[in-house]
């Protein structure tokens, strides 16, 4: 009963982009592994794990346009070099 419950209104809650941004997902999303006599915790990452993760995403980038521009830039010097001959 109370997993229905639950799940009706997450369903309506995902449905509304409104609603969505007003409910805390993290919590509903707790709420329903209680509801399954599940641990939450294996589930959810810590507070630091998105900010690490986003800061990853933003070194590799940053690494890709480096190499982008330093291959940019050794083609550019090939192409000025004068034709021998």
């Amino acid at each position: 009963m109370r997993w229905q419950a639950i799940q009706q209104s997450l369903g309506l809650v995902l449905a509304d982009p409104e609603q969505r941004q007003r409910v805390r997902l993290d919590d509903a999303l707790r709420e329903v592994r209680r509801a399954l006599d599940l641990d939450p915790d294996p589930w959810l990452k810590s507070v630091q794990q998105p900010q690490q993760e986003a800061q990853a995403q933003q070194d590799v980038a940053a690494g890709l346009a480096a190499e982008t521009q330093q291959a940019t830039g050794e083609g550019a010097l090939i192409r000025c070099r004068p034709a021998l001959g």
